[in-house]
């Protein structure tokens, strides 16, 4: 962080603490030098929690934050331009569940941008997939990351899962998880895990028809029981939807290419949600989508249909849970 940004929260920190009657120097150092070692932005986050919470408990009070309202807008002047635009960013943290991130967002974002560009080096355009969720629709507009993203979605054929195995583990910096012993409800049976990290790729299934159609799958066992029998259930995609829905467009990000489902149906599944996270990432990209598209993909949507609790034994699933425990065992030797 640069000087002048450290001296101004140094400048916060001291006056907040003096109406605080926090005398403890050392308390003091240590706030400056955490905050310093954020980025800027993060940094004011942390600030604006912890007056909202001194203000919640009775220590501060909002006349505290206008009769100092200077120093607070000293800090970032070009985004800050009032105490009202404070009071914003706290309800947005505190709508977006983002007052006590489990990373700062700008080390939360970096780290998701060179997961995403990794493996789109590796996997190049050697896979039947699509990117989908809220990220996409970032990326896809150029915007800004603001949340904070806790991993990568990729729908992929379920025909390439082995051949995705194998290039994994000729790669030194991604495994290939078998997440079938803890898959919860609308999980993923694989992930890809960015060693080292946090951060990896869940994978979503489907089957791809010779029509054209798709069907999505999630596959379970009964109560998460590894000795249960394996089912899957069928999400049949009519070929309309299925067109609305995919894309073959290959887009480009960092001079990798990729693919993802369409705008417009990240906008769909999530313009009814009532997760702020949801409403948000709508916003975002509700400019760049085409309405009418949307509408189309009501339409075709009425034409999908279900399929539960389907038998999966012999499935490419359980066929790569033997392979994955081929490997584990053999690791083991």
């Amino acid at each position: 962080m640069a000087s002048g940004n450290k001296d101004k929260i140094k400048q916060v920190v001291y006056t907040f603490a003096s109406i605080l009657h926090i005398e403890d120097s050392k308390v003091c150092d240590e706030m400056i030098d955490k905050l310093t070692n954020m980025e800027l932005d993060d940094a004011i986050d942390r600030i604006i929690v912890s007056l909202s919470e001194f203000v919640t408990k009775g220590d501060l009070t909002e006349q505290d934050l206008l009769n100092n309202a200077d120093v607070l807008l000293s800090l970032y002047p070009e985004k800050y331009s009032s105490i009202e635009s404070f009071y914003d960013r706290f309800h947005y943290l505190e709508n977006m569940n983002l007052k006590y991130p489990e990373v700062p967002l700008a080390m939360n974002h970096r780290l998701v941008i060179s997961v995403f560009d990794k493996f789109n080096e590796l996997i190049g355009n050697n896979f039947d997939c699509y990117y989908v969720g809220g990220l996409m629709g970032y990326l896809a507009t150029s915007h800004s990351l603001e949340r904070y993203h806790g991993d990568l979605d990729l729908l992929i054929n379920e025909e390439e899962l082995e051949k995705l195995y194998h290039l994994i583990l000729e790669n030194d910096e991604f495994s290939f998880i078998n997440n079938m012993d803890k898959k919860e409800p609308g999980g993923h049976e694989f992930k890809i895990q960015y060693n080292h990290s946090p951060m990896s790729i869940g994978l979503f299934l489907f089957e791809r028809l010779p029509d054209g159609k798709i069907i999505r799958k999630e596959y379970y066992r009964e109560n998460g029981d590894s000795g249960e029998c394996l089912y899957v259930d069928e999400h049949h995609l009519s070929s309309d939807y299925s067109n609305l829905i995919f894309s073959d467009q290959v887009r480009m990000y960092d001079g990798f290419s990729y693919k993802m489902c369409s705008l417009e149906s990240i906008y769909n599944t999530k313009k009814c949600s009532i997760r702020p996270k949801d409403r948000f990432d709508c916003l975002v990209i509700e400019d760049a989508i085409d309405k009418y598209i949307d509408y189309q993909i009501d339409v075709a949507k009425k034409d999908n249909y279900d399929v539960f609790r389907k038998s999966a034994a012999g499935s490419v699933v359980s066929h790569m849970e033997q392979v994955t425990a081929s490997k584990q065992n053999k690791s083991k030797l």
